[in-house]
């Protein structure tokens, strides 16, 4: 329950920075940071395919359908993962 609830908060603190008018980098790194290792992971992969015009959930279903269709990860993971790293990428994009 408490990690439930760290998580919830962390996602939120990085949402928030996300409404920044310019990517930051540092801070989108800073909260990938906090991220479980396997939305760090995917946060990691991705990143450097985020541009400003990027689909971010096309990103991410490139990335996770294989993993997910293959065995490497379950539907519930990927999408735990997804949910996390996406405000960080965000925070890359905007």
């Amino acid at each position: 329950m408490i990690a439930r609830l760290t998580t919830a908060l962390l996602v939120a603190i990085c949402a928030l920075g996300a409404t920044r008018a310019r990517a930051d980098t540092a801070a989108a790194d800073t909260c990938a940071s906090t991220l479980p290792p396997s939305a760090l992971a995917l946060y990691e992969t991705i990143a450097p395919r985020v541009r400003p015009d990027s689909s971010l959930e096309s990103l991410l279903r490139a990335e996770l359908t294989p993993k997910v269709m293959f065995g490497g990860m379950s539907r519930a993971d990927a999408r735990a993962a997804a949910e996390a790293a996406a405000p960080c990428l965000e925070m890359r994009k905007s």
